[in-house]
């Protein structure tokens, strides 16, 4: 059989073969691929994700690192912690805007020991337990509190006392309440509750409520207090 060989020819020299990309440039290419990789890697890595720009300033986290590995790992282990802080946060604050824009954020507590604290939402309609986050007996409206688009909107409010976006939740809550049962609620109590990782039992750290007629929002602390701004 007559061995034949296919030329490729480029678009910007007509009837040309395309030159063999020199060793060199491979080389090049490579090791800037390893680099770009590398680097997300380091950016997306847990490593010291809680580390404080504060704390390395005052020396208490050098001090912290130091006194919890061995001597031959604390030089590569201070190392690690000057990237984190140093180059890391840095450049989260850097690309932190587009993870707003596409909800798309990293949670690396599968990784490791879990958050310290379980925050759950709690909403009562009229003196009954609707719906409780992670609970599967109360799980009244879990479509739309429960959307993934919805969530940060609840993350939200747990996690801060006096959140406006309880007014949000208020809004869907009397909606969907009256969609359901054909009345609007006489009144809508949101709790947000903390629990630690020994599963202790949970606390009401802050909530909202409002009612009929108007439904003005009212903040109440954790003992059920209206609070004042």
């Amino acid at each position: 059989m007559r061995a034949w060989r296919a030329e490729i020819t480029s678009p910007r020299r007509p009837g040309g073969a395309i030159p063999a990309t020199s060793p060199l440039r491979r080389q090049l290419r490579a090791v800037g691929a390893l680099a770009l990789c590398l680097g997300f890697f380091a950016t997306g890595a847990p490593g010291l994700s809680r580390a404080k720009p504060a704390a390395w300033e005052e020396g208490t986290l050098q001090e912290r690192i130091e006194n919890s590995v061995p001597s031959w790992l604390a030089p590569p282990a201070l190392a690690g912690a000057w990237a984190g802080v140093q180059l890391r946060l840095a450049t989260e604050r850097l690309l932190g805007p587009v993870q707003q824009v596409f909800r798309v954020r990293q949670n690396w507590h599968l990784y490791g020991g879990g958050p310290r604290r379980i925050y759950r939402l709690e909403v009562w309609v009229d003196d009954a337990l609707q719906y409780r986050s992670a609970d599967p007996d109360h799980r009244w409206a879990t479509a739309q509190l429960d959307h993934r688009r919805f969530r940060p909107i609840v993350e939200r409010v747990v996690e801060r006392a006096g959140a406006s976006n309880f007014e949000v939740i208020c809004l869907l809550v009397r909606r969907q309440w009256e969609a359901d049962h054909g009345q609007p609620p006489g009144e809508v109590v949101m709790w947000a509750t903390r629990q630690t990782r020994d599963l202790a039992p949970q606390s009401i750290a802050h909530g909202a409520r409002c009612a009929a007629p108007d439904y003005a929002l009212v903040h109440l602390d954790s003992a059920g207090r209206p609070v004042t701004k």
